[in-house]
């Protein structure tokens, strides 16, 4: 959302998840950002174009469909002018289901309901038919290729497609570049966000447009390039106004297999793990403003704050104190500092922000800084039963699998808590060293569950630096 509304990232970390996350979606409902997953059968006819079979009536025919880049750059170009804004403001008016009756449209040719049923077509009933069931359906890219373009070639039901773009600029206010103005154009920004970019064969997928995404290519820029698509044989450039994100998780073994067309074609940014927001204090501040319409009489914020409280081990200042500090809070909104300030105060329970850091500091020595641990995996931890679950869930798989079975190196990250030696020699038939078989050590791996005083345990073994301070206090 920093891309679309030209802000710092930064200044996000002061608003809400609530109202971010709803901001996020209108994007989407809107067009302007696109999510999609690269997989092992992503193809370019999914991500750029193809011919795919489409029903018309009791037939089936064949046509030239845009993937999901084109999508996004069809509607980022400016020759869409307000299309993409329209489009996704009429099929939210005309969902089926969401008015008493259908919207109908009238013209001196014909009149005919549409209502919107989802994916990527409208569908039309004539008002003079004899059919019992006369639906019709509308393809929107070809509404909207013949919005652009202006001609009918190679489209059905033309009548209606006219009359719902005439309808559209009537009552919707559709329009071409040349009617927008500049300033406003310049403001519609899209992004394209590709998860596990590496886990796709790019070469395959993105085919000869990898030239077009570089900025110097781009349309409108001095050295700007256009293609003659395959399958559609129109000639398509990538807008100045569409920015691509992928990701990535640099510890997946394929990661290695990523392109190196792409790799020139991107900045790489780390996003490492961020242990602070892990810190008791920060914890408790997040909480307060998540809810802050809740108040204190709310129960599952009760619930939610007693569970947290008394896993960090807040003392009874914290407890005492929290209601006034959250009226000063209020008064003077959201701000870092907040959290600074009750991050410098004293909890008992466990730490962690500590504890990530441990951990994280022990794998990158055994393996590298690609294998760090995320901090996700405990943003949702509120109690020991929480924390436990995560270990036996997440950070003990996800070990197993980083160090291929080594659980020595595992009992070096976790300590004898976790993954000790096995009890017991294996008695062989025959004497071992018949066969040069050498000896090793046998490890187990210890999840306690159902033992939390066991864990406890486990747990404060992990490093002195995790060792537990003074009782916590609960409340009253």
């Amino acid at each position: 959302m920093a891309i679309i509304e030209g802000r710092k990232e930064e200044s996000y970390d002061l608003e809400e998840r609530e109202e971010l996350r709803n901001r996020f979606d209108r994007y989407q409902r809107k067009g302007q950002i696109v999510f999609t997953t690269f997989h092992q059968s992503m193809s370019y006819e999914d991500f750029i174009e193809g011919i795919k079979p489409k029903t018309a009536g009791d037939k089936i025919t064949y046509e030239v469909e845009p993937g999901i880049f084109r999508r996004i750059c069809d509607r980022a170009s400016r020759t869409s002018g307000n299309f993409a804004t329209v489009i996704e403001q009429f099929k939210a008016d005309i969902l089926e289901g969401q008015r008493k009756e259908n919207l109908t449209i009238k013209s001196k040719d014909t009149t005919f309901d549409i209502v919107y049923r989802g994916t990527n077509t409208f569908h039309i009933q004539p008002h003079n038919t004899t059919k019992s069931d006369p639906w019709y359906p509308i393809n929107i890219d070809q509404l909207q290729q013949a919005f652009e373009s202006g001609s009918f070639e190679k489209t059905y039901n033309v009548t209606y497609l006219r009359e719902t773009i005439n309808y559209l600029k009537e009552h919707y206010n559709l329009r071409r570049e040349s009617n927008i103005k500049a300033e406003e154009a310049d403001q519609e920004r899209y992004v394209l966000i590709i998860d596990e970019i590496n886990r796709g064969n790019v070469s395959q997928i993105f085919g000869e447009l990898i030239t077009l995404i570089e900025p110097s290519k781009r349309l409108g820029n001095a050295e700007s390039l256009e293609v003659t698509l395959p399958y559609s044989k129109t000639t398509f450039g990538v807008p100045n106004n569409l920015y691509i994100i992928g990701t990535m998780n640099t510890a997946d073994r394929s990661a290695e297999a990523l392109d190196t067309a792409l790799r020139r074609r991107f900045c790489f940014e780390e996003m490492p793990p961020r242990p602070e927001l892990l810190k008791p204090g920060y914890r408790f501040w997040s909480l307060l403003w998540a809810a802050k319409l809740v108040k204190w009489e709310d129960k599952d914020y009760m619930a939610d704050e007693k569970s947290l409280l008394e896993f960090q081990g807040a003392t009874e200042k914290i407890w005492n104190e929290r209601k006034t500090l959250w009226d000063a809070f209020e008064k003077e909104g959201k701000k870092p500092a907040q959290a600074e300030k009750l991050a410098a105060e004293e909890f008992l329970g466990p730490d962690l922000s500590m504890l990530l850091k441990i951990i994280n500091g022990r794998i990158e020595l055994l393996l590298d800084r690609d294998h760090l641990i995320g901090h996700s995996f405990f943003i949702g931890v509120k109690s020991w039963s929480d924390l436990q679950g995560t270990f036996s869930q997440n950070i003990l798989p996800l070990l197993q699998e980083y160090f291929y079975g080594d659980y020595g190196k595992i009992r070096l990250v976790l300590g004898d808590g976790f993954v000790r030696p096995k009890a017991g020699q294996v008695k062989f038939a025959v004497a071992a060293d018949t066969y040069g078989f050498e000896e090793r050590e046998i490890f187990e791996v210890m999840h306690h569950a159902g033992d939390t005083e066991a864990f406890k345990t486990a747990f404060y073994g992990i490093s002195t630096s995790l060792k537990p301070k003074n009782e916590s206090v609960a409340a009253d």
